[in-house]
């Protein structure tokens, strides 16, 4: 069991950008969790909530 809070969308589905969400489609899991890491250019933003 964790003690983190579900994952929920930080804006609504009819703003995001579709061509967008293909090129991430496209992007390995390790590769997306790579672009996390702190100090990374042009790195996926997120926030702890």
């Amino acid at each position: 069991m964790t003690d983190q809070p579900p994952l929920r969308p930080l804006h609504p589905e009819a703003i995001l950008s579709r061509p967008k969400i293909a090129t991430f489609e496209k992007v390995s899991t390790d590769r997306l969790l790579e672009s996390l890491q702190p100090g990374r250019a042009h790195c996926l933003k997120c926030r702890t909530d």
